[in-house]
């Protein structure tokens, strides 16, 4: 079974046979004029939030769920952050069902006429215990599956393209590229990985090579995993991938000293990190195959190329000229080189333990 359809047989599996604590469910749901979330929390979670299991026993008899339904009420309409175009939507009343030994389920709804792109964000994170994570799924109206997250305390929150709407409504190409560019620029992982790669080249031929290796490469795996060529890989292992990729580059720099052919070397590890900018264009809802995301992939892609362009036309020259001094190369290369170790060490440590 592949890697990314097991992961997502599990998690459905558990919402199946039971509301597990640590995992909340976040369905979203897209009508002709507003967003419809329904989050369900298991009982333990609950209670947590709000103190109803007023015997503790872990049911909810009929009498304790009536006197917190109130309560309830008020946490749905706390539950979920929703923004359009920058600014959260205040949600409209909301209802709340109970699942006596089982989960609380508390549905709002948020206005989204004519708008093209949300923001969403579980705003109780900090209310529930450490390591709870929250699977949110947005569907079109008529239920087919449009974007699937798990969201946690470190990344709570999810971009997505409402694609029910009409055509002239949905994302335009200013916005894909401005996504695209706004990806590499706030990448801190990827744009660590380039500087590591360029501080120890000679010329800016070979800079040249190293920066064309790592956009042809990516682009790649971009374009593959968008089409519905390659599948998803798990983003978490993308991710650790990604680290390790800086931390291995950054120690490379300190322990050789000729290091000949790196576009080779970075044109397998740009294959890596096209994963990486796959996942984010999945999180806008975009990232499944077809004639249909051919549009949104190029341009979002060409977002990424102009902004990459723009930085390496203001550093290449600036590290070029910085070669030619020998305190650059004798001190601040192995300085800038562990800094960039360490860097990528806490973020493969961070996320291949999820913390």
């Amino acid at each position: 079974m592949r890697p990314h359809a097991a992961v997502l047989l599990l998690v459905l599996a558990a919402a199946a046979r039971a509301h597990d604590v640590g995992l909340s469910f976040a369905q979203l749901r897209l009508g002709k004029t507003s967003l419809e979330a329904r989050v369900s929390f298991a009982i333990g979670d609950a209670k947590v939030l709000v103190p109803i299991d007023e015997d503790g026993d872990g049911r909810l008899s009929t009498e304790e769920i009536s006197r917190g339904t109130p309560r309830l009420k008020e946490l749905a309409a706390q539950a979920l952050v929703v923004e359009l175009g920058g600014r959260a939507v205040e949600p409209e009343p909301g209802e709340v069902y109970v699942d006596p030994g089982d989960a609380v389920h508390l549905v709002v709804s948020f206005p989204a006429e004519g708008a093209a792109l949300a923001t969403v964000r579980c705003a109780l994170f900090a209310r529930l215990p450490r390591g709870h994570r929250q699977y949110l799924t947005l569907s079109d109206d008529s239920g087919a599956l449009l974007v699937k997250r798990m969201l946690d305390a470190k990344h709570p929150s999810a971009e997505v393209a409402l694609q029910s709407l009409p055509a002239d409504e949905r994302p335009t190409g200013i916005n894909l590229l401005e996504l695209g560019a706004r990806h590499i620029l706030t990448g801190y992982d990827h744009l660590l990985f380039l500087l590591a790669l360029v501080l120890v080249t000679r010329s800016l031929v070979e800079m040249a090579k190293i920066v064309t290796s790592f956009t042809v490469a990516h682009s790649i795996t971009l374009a593959l995993t968008g089409l519905g060529v390659l599948e998803g890989l798990p983003s978490r292992l993308v991710e650790s991938a990604i680290a390790l990729s800086i931390v291995y580059v950054a120690v490379e720099n300190l322990v050789r000293r000729d290091i000949r052919r790196r576009w080779l070397l970075t044109f397998f590890f740009g294959l890596v990190h096209g994963f990486g900018f796959a996942s984010a264009l999945g999180e806008l809802g975009l990232g499944s195959g077809g004639t249909g995301i051919v549009f949104p992939l190029l341009t979002f892609n060409l977002g990424i190329e102009l902004a990459q362009l723009a930085l390496a036309a203001v550093a290449l020259p600036v590290l070029a000229w910085l070669r030619r001094r020998r305190f650059f190369v004798q001190r601040l290369v192995p300085v800038g080189s562990c800094v960039v170790a360490l860097a990528g060490g806490w973020w493969l440590f961070e996320r291949t333990f999820g913390l």
